[in-house]
């Protein structure tokens, strides 16, 4: 009897000893999977971490390139993004300018011609061909394609408008007489045959009176150089 007490007890203790294995064991599956959890939230964190700054980086790389950004912007005052186009637009720019100091904005082609030459072009008589063939007279003019009206001065009555159609406008005049020279030929021989655009001041530009060249043309004192195409 007291033997098969012993051997139950024994067995008591065995199955015990067993469950605190197994409970032991459990435990430490437990551990294990935290330390999974753990790891994977820590991954997860610095995942995220990672994304954030890549994130951010776009919009770091975005406010350093605000001020190129910037300078590519075409405002309404600056020309267009070509050589031509910009060109155009420097060249209105500067007519408007012009126009809005009450200046008059002509073009036409240049040519420089000695009298003979402005009297051939002017078809003027021969008489007056030939007395002036041997002066060194040199004219700078601005010849329209078709003739155009022109508000300016007469110098036969100075100080009022007058509407003359024109078909030139003398910029230089060199001559070999008493009028002398008006305005600086050295300005305008560098564009000698081609077109040019060109201001005036209505105010001293005038109709002649008198029997000079060109003949009946209107000769100017203020004219200044805008662009030559």
């Amino acid at each position: 009897m007291r033997r098969k007490m012993l051997v139950a007890a024994l067995v008591g203790a065995l199955a015990l000893f067993g469950v605190a294995a197994c409970s032991s064991s459990g435990g430490g599956g437990g551990v294990s999977e935290g330390s999974d959890a753990s790891g994977a939230s820590e991954e997860t964190q610095a995942t995220d971490q990672g994304d954030g700054t890549e994130g951010e980086a776009p919009e770091g790389d975005a406010a350093e390139g605000d001020p190129e950004v910037d300078a590519l912007v075409v405002e309404d005052d600056f020309p267009p993004d070509s050589e031509e186009a910009g060109t155009e637009f420097v060249h209105q720019r500067q007519v408007e300018d012009a126009e809005a100091a009450g200046r008059f904005v002509i073009t036409g082609t240049l040519q420089i011609l000695d009298g003979v030459e402005l009297c051939q072009l002017q078809e003027a008589p021969q008489e007056m061909i030939d007395s002036i063939a041997n002066t060194d007279s040199r004219y700078a003019l601005v010849v329209f394609d078709e003739p155009q009206m022109l508000c300016v001065m007469h110098s036969g009555d100075f100080g009022e408008p007058y509407e003359g159609e024109a078909t030139m406008v003398a910029v230089a005049i060199d001559e070999s007489n008493d009028w002398g020279h008006e305005g600086d030929m050295s300005i305008w021989e560098p564009y000698d045959g081609q077109v040019v655009t060109v201001s005036i001041d209505p105010n001293e530009t005038l109709f002649p009176s008198d029997v000079r060249l060109p003949l009946g043309q209107p000769h100017t004192s203020s004219a200044e150089l805008l662009f030559a195409e």
